[in-house]
C-alpha cells in the first residue's frame, strides 16, 4: 500500500510516564481527535449537556474521582491526550465515560449509538525487538472514519 494506511505512533524508550505517553497521542492524532469529538452528536446534544447540569455534574464528579483513584495512570494518560490533542478534558473524558453514564442521559441512546461491551478489544505483543498495542473503540458509529 502507498503511504500510510493505518495511523501509528512510535514511542520510544524516552517516554516517561503515563501523561507524557497521552501527550504524544494526542498530538500525533489531534486531528482525528477534533473530528470526532465535532461530529459527534450524542456527545456534543445529549452528553455535555447533562455533564453540565447539577445531576449530571455530580455523577461525573463520582466517576471521576472513582477512576482518578483507582487507575491514576490512566487518568493522567487521558489527561495528556486532552492536551496534547487540544480538546478539553471533559470531551474526552465524556467519550470514556459514554458507557457509564448512557442510562442517565434524558434521551436514550440506541445500542447502535452506544456500541456494545464486547464490540472493544485491546491486543498486546511484546518481545526482544517490539512492544505493540493495538485498541479498537466500542464499535460506536461515531468512530467511523476516526479510526
Amino acid at each position: 500500500m502507498d503511504g500510510e494506511w493505518l495511523p501509528s505512533i512510535e514511542i520510544g524508550p524516552s517516554c516517561n510516564s503515563p501523561y507524557e505517553l497521552g501527550f504524544l497521542i494526542g498530538q500525533r492524532f489531534a486531528p482525528m481527535i477534533k473530528s470526532r469529538v465535532s461530529t459527534d452528536k450524542i456527545l456534543q446534544q445529549q452528553m455535555l449537556p447533562f455533564a453540565l447540569s447539577a445531576g449530571g455534574n455530580s455523577l461525573i464528579e463520582a466517576l471521576s474521582t472513582t477512576n482518578r483513584n483507582k487507575y491514576p495512570k490512566y487518568w493522567d494518560e487521558l489527561r495528556g491526550t486532552a492536551d496534547g490533542s487540544g480538546v478539553p478534558f471533559l470531551q474526552v473524558l465524556l467519550l470514556n465515560f459514554r458507557k457509564e453514564i448512557a442510562h442517565f442521559l434524558p434521551k436514550k441512546m440506541s445500542t447502535s449509538e452506544v456500541g456494545n461491551a464486547e464490540e472493544c478489544s485491546d491486543v498486546l505483543v511484546v518481545n526482544s525487538s517490539m512492544a505493540l498495542v493495538v485498541h479498537n473503540e466500542d464499535a460506536n458509529v461515531s468512530v467511523l472514519g476516526h479510526v
